[in-house]
């Protein structure tokens, strides 16, 4: 697995820097243009990201990369609007070299992310504590309304403790 993808005690911006160097320029110049905002969170955003994924060819990434499965990104893009609590933080959205989605939030000192497969329509949970070096994980079926009550619980959780 890429180790870009998997990183998460560097910063959400550095992160995005990275990926920029392996996505195709046009794909990271239309997905920084729908990342969400920090002073004005949205989750509508999301479809416009995964829109955004549908660029992607098998090879994306310096030859391996493979492309998302359209249907996969019709799947999460309903789901989670559907699921994904208002109000709450939106992520960051980037491609997997496995064809999957990352979402990404940085709040605080926690980095968080949730690596999802879009055939399975399954997740792993990653949540990070750069001060303690704490973490948590956990395997989720994201069909389940449940499994996405759970994701904006531990997002709204994270704020409340970073302020």
């Amino acid at each position: 697995m890429c180790d870009i993808m998997n990183a998460v005690s560097i910063p959400q911006m550095q992160i995005g820097a990275l990926i920029a160097d392996v996505l195709p320029r046009q794909v990271v110049l239309d997905m920084q243009t729908t990342t969400p905002s920090k002073t004005d969170p949205d989750k509508s955003d999301i479809p416009a990201q995964l829109d955004k994924l549908r660029g992607l060819q098998n090879g994306w990434l310096d030859g391996e990369g493979k492309a998302p499965p359209p249907s996969g990104l019709d799947w999460l893009s309903g789901i989670f609007m559907q699921h994904y609590p208002d109000g709450t933080d939106p992520p960051y959205t980037y491609p997997t070299p496995e064809g999957g989605v990352n979402m990404e939030w940085s709040i605080g000192r926690r980095e968080i992310s949730l690596e999802i497969d879009l055939v399975n329509h399954t997740g792993e949970w990653h949540d990070y504590n750069v001060d303690t070096d704490d973490s948590i994980e956990k395997k989720l079926a994201l069909d389940s309304p449940r499994d996405w009550k759970w994701v904006g619980k531990q997002i709204t959780l994270a704020k409340k403790m970073s302020k």
